[in-house]
């Protein structure tokens, strides 16, 4: 009676197991991103192409229902930028003491860890293929900000000659960024793994200027994402 009584337990428990797995995915995700600022003085600067790597881990709460976690590093920015937006009308980058230092651009590139918390809307289309619309808050953790400039070589008889130089400026941003993420995304169930393709776009609504006394600006970026789903390989 006791080995059959134990013998039911190790039965239920395992099909408890079986059917909280088949409402867990998890895999691997990669993004190509298109990433900016917009400034309350100059609108949106030109796009820097980045990419963001990571994971995500979704619980299905009902069939139609879902939330998802996906932390993710990611390379963001924005090219053709407004160094006065960060630096005073004096400082050693603009001016030499003698005379104004004149560059062809400024671009910014910004190292991010992501996390966003996201909402799962599923629409089944046959078989285990579905549809999705997501959205829901993502906090951005900015680790590393870095100002690259362009100018003229001023020594050089060719004007194309150029002079590349980068300085660190992690400090002239906030460490988070708040915002929202929103998208759609298509699966497929491809043996044994799954295959994900998303478009997604994210704003943030944080200033992520930390300079006071000059514009506030917040980060944008879109981005069309391929993810690997893992969980038919352990379960």
């Amino acid at each position: 009676m006791k080995k059959s009584t134990i013998l039911l337990v190790v039965c239920f428990a395992f099909n408890q197991i079986n059917l909280n797995a088949q409402d867990i995915k998890f895999g691997l995700k990669g993004s190509f991103l298109g990433s900016s600022f917009s400034s309350s003085d100059d609108g949106i600067y030109s796009y820097r192409p980045g990419y963001s790597i990571g994971g995500y881990f979704q619980y299905t709460i009902i069939e139609m229902l879902g939330v998802s976690v996906e932390p993710a590093f990611a390379k963001k920015g924005a090219n053709e930028f407004d160094a006065n937006n960060l630096y005073d009308p004096y400082s050693p980058i603009f001016y030499d003491g003698t005379t104004a230092i004149e560059y062809k651009k400024h671009d910014i590139s910004v190292s991010v860890v992501e996390l966003p918390v996201l909402c799962h809307f599923n629409l089944n289309i046959g078989g285990d293929n579905r549809i999705r619309l997501f959205a829901g808050p993502s906090i951005d953790f900015i680790t590393k900000a870095t100002h690259y400039k362009t100018r003229a070589n001023p020594l050089a008889s060719d004007s194309s000659e150029e002079i590349k130089s980068s300085s660190e400026v992690t400090e002239r941003f906030p460490y988070v960024d708040y915002g929202m993420q929103a998208g759609v995304g298509f699966d497929m169930d491809l043996e044994p793994v799954g295959i994900s393709i998303e478009l997604k776009y994210r704003y943030g609504f944080s200033d992520v200027n930390n300079v006071k006394g000059k514009p506030s600006m917040n980060s944008h970026n879109f981005g069309i994402t391929v993810g690997v789903g893992l969980e038919k390989l352990f379960f």
